[in-house]
């Protein structure tokens, strides 16, 4: 027998994994001997199928001369006709067996049929792009979307975040999921550089073709809204005459038509008025502001809380470190004089910080004694303790 004009179908430069594929060749023997077997196989798979007639003379017995096909209900998946699927082109070889003569094969029973046909699905981009983010210029946002590729090829998935100049940053998405052919989420952390309304256009590849259809979003950033950042006081711990300043840097994206611009700490419920100072290349448009002043004493940390706002709009709180204010008590002319068979401890004790409601309390420590020996206070701060002496010699052996 003799094999020609072979042919596939389709014959597209890329198919879809999932499409059925067809075969065909023109089958013809001299002697009209039918083939007792007669197949299509491929390189690299063991896939093969088999070759039928449909013609009258193949239906009645009498001719097997012809075009001999893979029939609809039969015919492979292109997915299942390569081995590397996004990389492989089909190829495809038919041999036809018959009694007491030689395999017919296509030219040769050694060489393969270049169909020039590649295997791979299209991957997918969900329409589902989104930003998330609290909306100033320094905050974090992520993107987020959806690949989904049928032949599970990972994906190459890319971002561009434009203003309207525009002026463009590129952003990469990664992935936790490993099946790809259910939807996997890529997401990207970011920050922008950018302000306004932000389009963002999201892109994907599997490694051997891009998707169909781009997908696309906006996100706004704040360009008038001012921030504070670098909130700080110079000691964390001080007296309460003691001087402390406090810095913030105020900034904000846009400072066009942005005065009055009024920047204030408040430790507690005390608000002081904030001086603006140089610029700062901390954040956009920024600028140092400080105060100097003493904070009144209080039993506890205060917390320190800084505020700002421009013509268009108030920044959010910003806090730093919070700050104890409470001076140190003070002991001065101390003596221990001998009263009889006693000894009388004396001290002087001073707290600058009685009158706001510190209580003071004064122990004496004796050499070998067990603990502190609490004192008596009088009204002026003269504190005493009697020990007996007695008792002295005994805990000194």
């Amino acid at each position: 027998p003799v094999l020609n004009n072979p042919y596939i179908d389709p014959a597209d430069s890329r198919v879809d994994g999932s499409l059925p594929m067809s075969f065909g060749v023109e089958y013809s023997d001299e002697e009209g001997d039918f083939p007792s077997s007669f197949i299509v196989y491929f390189e690299g798979v063991d896939t093969t199928a088999d070759m039928e007639c449909l013609s009258s003379g193949c239906i009645d017995g009498t001719d097997p001369d012809g075009l001999w096909t893979v029939v609809d209900m039969t015919q492979p998946l292109a997915n299942t006709l390569v081995a590397n699927v996004g990389s492989d082109e089909i190829s495809y070889n038919f041999v036809a067996v018959t009694s007491g003569e030689d395999d017919a094969c296509y030219l040769s029973c050694d060489a393969w049929i270049d169909s020039n046909v590649r295997v791979n699905t299209i991957p997918v981009l969900t329409d589902d792009a989104t930003v998330t983010g609290g909306g100033m210029p320094e905050d974090d946002y992520t993107l987020t979307i959806t690949y989904t590729d049928a032949d599970d090829h990972s994906g190459d998935v890319t971002a561009t975040v434009c203003d309207a100049t525009p002026t463009c940053e590129s952003l990469t998405l990664s992935t936790s999921d490993t099946d790809f052919t259910d939807g996997a989420v890529y997401s990207a952390n970011f920050n922008t550089e950018l302000g306004g309304e932000l389009d963002v256009t999201v892109i994907a590849s599997d490694g051997h073709d891009s998707a169909a259809d781009d997908r696309t979003t906006t996100f706004t950033v704040d360009t008038t809204t001012p921030w504070l950042k670098n909130g700080a006081s110079s000691v964390t711990s001080a007296g309460e005459n003691d001087d402390i300043t406090f810095t913030v840097v105020y900034c904000v994206f846009d400072a066009t038509d942005a005065d009055p611009i009024a920047v204030n700490v408040a430790i507690d419920s005390t608000s002081h008025s904030m001086a603006s100072g140089v610029a700062s290349s901390d954040c956009k448009n920024g600028v140092d502001y400080s105060v100097t002043t003493t904070v009144a004493w209080a039993a506890t940390a205060q917390a320190v809380v800084f505020s700002g706002s421009n013509n268009n709009g108030d920044a959010a709180d910003h806090s730093a470190s919070d700050i104890t204010i409470n001076d140190a008590p003070t002991l001065s002319t101390g003596s221990a004089t001998e009263a009889a068979d006693d000894f009388v401890l004396e001290v002087t004790a001073a707290d600058e910080n009685s009158d706001n409601g510190d209580t003071l309390s004064v122990f004496a420590i004796i050499e070998f004694h067990a603990s502190e020996i609490a004192m008596t206070c009088d009204g002026g701060g003269v504190c005493t303790v009697t020990v007996a002496e007695a008792t002295i010699i005994d805990e000194r052996g």
